[in-house]
């Protein structure tokens, strides 16, 4: 599985001035909501502050968290769960924030904005 990432920070320039951040736990209730199945845990690491992990056919589809920073979350899954988490990530923050969706290898790089669709997403990150 690959890594991936959503920062309100363009990379490879990581800048710290936003007022951006995400409460762990209405993130958390966001997430239930959507999808009743996650397992969520709670200062899961020195560097996550939230974790998850979606499954679906006994398989890790997707598993994220929400780094110590409150502001950037890594992903790892196959793309179809990656687009539908990045969309409900869109969603939940508010449009004034830029959100930019990078691999891990800075390969893949673009600005995630309102309006995107799933299909463009998996296209995007391949």
């Amino acid at each position: 599985m690959s890594a991936y990432f959503i920062s309100p920070f363009k990379p490879p320039i990581w800048t710290r001035e936003t007022e951006l951040r995400i409460n762990p736990a209405e993130y958390s209730q966001e997430l239930q909501q959507l999808w009743p199945d996650v397992r969520i845990r709670s200062n899961y690491s020195e560097y996550y502050v939230l974790w998850w992990e979606l499954k679906k056919d006994n398989a890790f589809p997707i598993m994220g968290g929400l780094q110590n920073d409150y502001r950037v979350i890594s992903i790892e899954g196959s793309g179809e769960y990656i687009a539908d988490f990045a969309l409900f990530h869109r969603a939940y923050i508010s449009a004034k924030y830029s959100l930019y969706f990078f691999h891990e290898s800075l390969e893949t790089e673009f600005e995630l904005v309102s309006g995107l669709t799933k299909d463009e997403i998996i296209s995007m990150i391949g």
